[in-house]
């Protein structure tokens, strides 16, 4: 067999004495359901005068080669509230004036307070720089409480599994260096690397959309699995740990200062065409946009797709659909810059509902809308074809699209835009056909001067 150190307190239950004695030395077999743990060696223990005697058990403990009851004692100490000890042995009394009483036999059973499940909380969860391969690295800090009669001391360095819902294997971490249990808080720092699944679970996309978002992710799974001291190896493997994930301080954003072009002239021209045309369908206005992206993660990625929703007044408006970026968006790690390129929007909805927005941005200034996006950004190493794909989707619930018409031309292109904006509103709304339309085109004439072309640009803050 093998030995290890161990530590337990407990109350022994004994006789009233008339005066104070103490045990000297014993030899105790550990006892749990029915089996032999091990044989424990222990030194002097003050017994005081008797009664319900708080006592400190410490020494090596013998373990035999059937590490079963081992195994059982140990998942009931971690996991378990409160858990009984059986000790039987003999032990060596002294009793002041009455001398030595050795080997004297001793059979008790012990009460003692277990860990319930040291309640491991991850304080820290942040993707590393990449170490040259195709893995993510990632470093976490845990808190784990131990309020136990035991500690468990020397354990050597141990293993993690952290596991989704569904048990789905998402990240694999060690212990920096050796650690022990101690009774109290411990805190670990781990490292390890992000194990994205072949195949994404909704479990992991869940755990992924609300660390994005900032929202904790509970019903996660910690796993030991090993540890290097092959004795807490045997004891402690598979041992399951209930715990959760806290989200990414402040949510991750990706995309800020959208920039949308957009003739306004043009597509509320357009709005009066599609009522004209098919008055039940929606309208299709089209605009594109240019924005600053932004790498909130410690380690080098690349946006390889984009899918955006955008909402405005409870209802879906448009989209911005890219479903493979070539070349890939790449993004150096903790980087902010404008985009080196512009993205397609497509604003659908109907017409009454578009018109409404538009004029609404004319005649404010601003207006808000909100943004359901969803990326498929590889990290790790920068390109297509290496690193490991995550699907991410994060909601802006409020970003502020504000006119910002610039240049010379300021004045004369807001007339022109309030002016269609009025004929189209009308046209719009009360469906009036060629007479709205000779309108447009004879106030876009007078007012533009012969047809100059003007561009609104608005900003998603």
């Amino acid at each position: 067999g093998s030995s290890l150190l161990v530590e337990a307190t407990g109350v022994l239950d004994l006789i009233h004495l008339p005066v104070g004695c103490s045990i000297t030395q014993a030899s105790l077999d550990v006892v749990h359901g029915g089996g032999v743990v091990g044989r424990l060696e222990v030194g002097r223990i003050s017994l005081d005068r008797g009664g319900a005697v708080p006592i400190t058990i410490a020494g090596p403990m013998a373990v035999p080669l059937g590490l079963g009851p081992l195994q059982a004692l140990s998942a009931a100490v971690v996991q378990e509230s409160e858990l009984e000890l059986d000790v039987a042995g003999w032990v060596d009394v002294h009793v002041p004036l009455l001398g030595h009483f050795r080997q004297l036999s001793l059979v008790k059973r012990l009460h003692l307070r277990g860990a319930g499940g040291l309640d491991p909380l991850i304080d820290s969860f942040e993707l590393q720089p990449n170490q040259g391969n195709a893995t993510v690295a990632l470093s976490m800090g845990v808190r784990i409480r131990n309020p136990s009669s035991f500690q468990l001391l020397s354990i050597g360095v141990l293993d993690f599994s952290i596991l989704t819902s569904d048990g789905t294997a998402f990240a694999k971490v060690s212990t920096v260096g050796p650690v022990s249990m101690r009774r109290g808080v411990t805190s670990l720092s781990l490292t390890g690397h992000l194990a994205v699944p072949d195949e994404e679970s909704d479990a992991f996309r869940a755990v992924l959309h609300d660390y994005v978002s900032g929202r904790s992710s509970t019903g996660l799974t910690a796993v030991i699995t090993a540890a290097s001291e092959p004795l807490f190896d045997a004891a402690l493997s598979s041992l399951r740990l209930d715990t959760s994930l806290p989200g990414r301080p402040g949510g991750a954003h990706f995309f800020d200062e959208i920039a949308m072009s957009l003739d306004v002239p043009q597509a509320l021209t357009g709005l009066v065409t599609s009522k004209l045309v098919n008055p039940w369908g929606d309208a299709v206005v089209h605009a594109s946009a240019a924005c600053r992206v932004s790498n909130p993660f410690n380690v080098s990625a690349s946006v390889q797709a984009i899918s955006i929703g955008i909402v405005y007044g409870g209802s879906k408006v448009g989209s911005v659909t890219m479903p493979r970026l070539d070349p890939p968006l790449a993004l150096a790690a903790v980087s902010r810059r404008p985009s080196d390129r512009a993205f397609p929007i497509v604003l659908r909805a109907p017409a009454t509902t578009l018109n409404t927005l538009l004029l609404e941005l004319l005649a404010k200034g601003a207006v808000t809308v909100g943004l359901d996006i969803s990326l498929d950004l590889r990290v790790g190493v920068v390109g297509r074809g290496t690193g490991s794909v995550m699907q991410i989707a994060y909601a802006e619930p409020e970003v502020a699209v504000r006119a910002s018409l610039g240049g010379g031309e300021t004045g004369r292109a807001a007339s022109a835009a309030s002016a269609v904006a009025g004929a189209t509103s009308t046209a719009v709304q009360q469906g009036v056909a060629s007479p709205a339309a000779r309108l447009l085109e004879n106030r876009i004439g007078s007012e533009q001067g012969g047809g100059d072309t003007y561009s609104y640009g608005g900003w998603l803050g």
